[in-house]
């Protein structure tokens, strides 16, 4: 019984759908810290089609009434998980955060249109992350570096994902300092 679970498990292929196919109407709730700055974002699913979820996004900041509304599109290219921004009916590449298949210590490179440069991600291995929504284990933490870049303001972005949950923790080193962006709130869809 053992080996045929063993081998049922090394057939299981990862398609990346684990971080990022919700249903349309999951929601989660982010706490954000940028210096002395704080404030909230909300990621909303508004709809899934062919293999794509497209994403809502508002950010709010303590002290401030305007809203950033953006919109995103997740879904695998290549073999690997991409967040791109959508304006105007046109996508430009944020993070090609998670490869397809990546184990501890493999690296993956992109060009990032929105962050103006060349990245390389590394698979940094599993663990526990504890966030306000909860302690979650496996959980997947990524770690990319500009590699040629034209805007050096960011030095490096850390992702950390949980199978069924998608993105719990995004921590950004910056020459100022360093920024967080931890899960509040998951809210799976009916």
């Amino acid at each position: 019984m053992i080996l045929l679970t063993t081998i049922l498990m090394a057939c299981q292929e990862d398609t990346g759908e684990q971080f990022y196919k919700f249903k349309t109407g999951t929601l989660w709730v982010y706490e954000r810290t940028e210096g002395p700055r704080k404030g909230k974002t909300t990621f909303t699913v508004t709809k899934e089609e062919k293999g794509k979820v497209y994403v809502d996004s508002v950010e709010e900041w303590e002290g401030t009434d305007e809203a950033t509304k953006d919109q995103m599109v997740w879904s695998i290219e290549d073999g690997c998980l991409v967040w791109n921004q959508l304006k105007d009916d046109k996508t430009a590449l944020l993070f090609s955060p998670y490869k397809t298949g990546s184990k501890k210590g493999d690296t993956w490179r992109f060009s990032s249109q929105v962050l103006s440069g060349w990245w390389d991600m590394t698979h940094q291995g599993s663990g526990e992350v504890d966030v306000p929504a909860g302690k979650y284990k496996d959980v997947v933490h990524l770690q990319g570096k500009p590699r040629i870049v034209d805007d050096v303001s960011l030095k490096q972005v850390d992702f950390h994902f949980a199978a069924g949950v998608g993105l719990l923790k995004l921590e950004v080193v910056t020459p100022e300092g360093k920024s967080s962006t931890v899960l509040k709130q998951f809210k799976p869809a009916d």
